[in-house]
């Protein structure tokens, strides 16, 4: 009996893996919209996302470039963000640092989800290191 059910969790897992990186998996569907995205990138898309974060929170400091991220877009823990399926959404990111509750120093990501409509970039919602998965500093 456990080993039946040790079984169906490894093929469930298998599954679920293969819908998010097999052909038409999630991140696939994520590495085309960015594709799409960055070729509509603008030096004022860039100032727009980077300006909204620096606005919204005032802590953080960019580290490096903010360029389109498939695995920001896959990692970003908002149900609404979710259900965005399709070529149409992307994530412009940049990693970030911050200074913690005990003066350490916190790394993460910040930046900006897009909708790609009529091909033009529609601005939807800046995000703070908080609304990524912890995986995506290391992969963006």
């Amino acid at each position: 009996m456990r080993l039946r059910n040790i079984l169906v969790l490894g093929g469930c897992a298998l599954l679920l893996a293969n819908c998010v990186t097999g052909p038409g998996g999630i991140m696939t569907i994520r590495d085309r919209a960015a594709e799409t995205a960055q070729s509509l990138v603008t030096p004022a898309i860039i100032k727009e996302c980077s300006d909204k974060v620096a606005a919204a929170f005032p802590n953080l400091k960019p580290t490096g470039h903010y360029r389109f991220s498939p695995m920001a877009a896959v990692h970003l823990n908002e149900i609404d963000a979710r259900l965005l399926t399709g070529d149409q959404f992307a994530v412009l990111a940049a990693p970030t640092t911050n200074t913690g509750l005990l003066g350490q120093e916190v790394k993460g990501i910040a930046g900006c989800s897009y909708l790609l409509e009529n091909g033009k970039l529609v601005f939807r919602k800046a995000h703070p290191p908080t609304s990524f998965m912890q995986v995506t500093v290391v992969r963006i």
